[in-house]
Formats: structure tokens, sequence, C-alpha cells
């Protein structure tokens, strides 16, 4: 995926410059990463019940901008997706899945509320 925000493009920089070009990204298990994403999940008050993966964000970033108005190609080429089968099957799944809508003012609110968190881990020197 084309990551263009500035802010998200400077965080990605700090973290992962110093890296070869070799590098895992993630240098440990399945288990670790979904760990991971479980716990940000409560964090963030998420109900579990839910049932959110992190395989969720392609889907979500696929309606994102298919909502904002982009052509089908441009959706295609962000997500590097190589037919309109598998961006038509993300937005159909997520389309069907109404019930988020009801958690997206409480969780911009609780991200909000971690916002200055991001702006500690920005201005770590030498990360």
């Amino acid at each position: 995926m084309k990551v263009s925000d500035p802010t998200a493009c400077k965080l990605l920089h700090k973290v992962f410059f110093r890296l070869p070009l070799d590098a895992l990204l993630f240098a440990a298990t399945h288990y670790q990463y979904r760990k991971r994403w479980d716990i940000l999940l409560e964090v963030l008050g998420v109900d579990p019940a839910l049932r959110l993966t992190p395989g969720g964000l392609r889907g979500g970033a696929a309606v994102y901008h298919y909502r904002a108005g982009r052509a089908i190609n441009d959706v295609l080429w962000l997500l590097r997706l190589r037919n309109q089968q598998t961006l038509e099957s993300y937005l159909q799944e997520v389309a069907a899945l109404g019930k988020y809508e009801f958690h997206s003012k409480i969780l911009h609110q609780r991200i909000f509320q971690h916002l200055p968190l991001f702006g500690s881990v920005m201005d770590v020197p030498g990360l």
C-alpha cells in the first residue's frame, strides 16, 4: 500500500530507516503479531466479538478510498491489487459489516485520546 500522509511517512522513516534492506519489518512470530494487535484493540475498547483482524485494514482502506470518490483503477493501484475481483470482495466484505459504523465515533474519540503518545514517539531522539 502506498503511504502518502506526511506524518505517517515521517514515522515510518524514523522507525525503518536504519534497517538493512533485507531485514524483516516484524521479526517475531505470527502469534506475537496477533497478540499485539489484540492488545491494541483492547486498549481502544474494541469489542472482541467484532473479531477484527489485521487483514481487515486492507479492506478498510479500500472502502475509505472508494467512498472518498477515488476511481476504481486508482484504488487498485494504491492497494497494489492485481485484479478488480479482489477489490470487489474487500468492498463487499466491509460494506456488509455495518456494525462497525456504530463504533466509529467512540473509536475516533479513543484514538484521539492516544494521539499525544504518537507525538512522544515522534520526538524520541535517535528513533
